[in-house]
């Protein structure tokens, strides 16, 4: 498992014009390392559909937070590979901005 800071989740229910149920989450979050290459600075973040009772358990904790995640491998758009979260173990809040007083 790696370490990841989980900075956004959103989730989605709804019927389609077909009458189909959709249901999922996402969430936006980045490795604690820098970004190589003499053109890039920072740290790059990543986005990954993960399942829809997670959610709640990131929610749980407010984000963003440092996380222990585990993905899986899983087909995507085109059948190209996908990563998909499946596992945040929370480890501690990250403050990235000082509360206005």
């Amino acid at each position: 498992m790696n370490e990841a800071v989980i900075f956004f989740a959103s989730r989605y229910d709804f019927t389609d014009d077909k009458g189909i149920q959709r249901k999922g989450a996402k969430a936006k979050y980045f490795f604690p390392e820098k970004a190589e290459g003499d053109n890039k600075e920072g740290m790059e973040y990543m986005e990954s559909p993960m399942p829809y009772e997670l959610f709640e358990a990131l929610r749980h904790h407010s984000l963003p937070s440092l996380f222990e995640v585990d993905f899986r491998m899983k087909p995507g758009k085109e059948n190209k590979p996908e990563m998909s979260l499946v596992k945040a173990q929370f480890r501690k809040k990250i403050e990235l901005f000082k509360p206005v007083q």
